[in-house]
């Protein structure tokens, strides 16, 4: 669970850095590719975009994920 909340925020880190709240990776990437990009196995990434999704701090869409903005 620990990791979980780590990744979630590492994931949330890397969008709010993005000018666009966006990242290329989803459920579907390739452990290769969330490997390369944010060093989490595909386990705890798709856990921890669950996480956020629930949280309704990320939209999931098919090309990716972005955050969700409060407005």
């Amino acid at each position: 669970r620990a990791a979980e909340l780590d990744a979630q925020a590492v994931i949330l880190e890397a969008l709010r850095a993005r000018d666009d709240g966006f990242l290329p990776l989803h459920d579907k990437s390739s452990p290769a590719d969330i490997a390369d990009h944010f060093d989490l196995s595909k386990r705890v990434f798709k856990a921890a975009i669950g996480g956020l999704f629930k949280r309704e701090l990320i939209v999931l869409r098919r090309d990716g994920i972005l955050l969700r903005t409060s407005d």
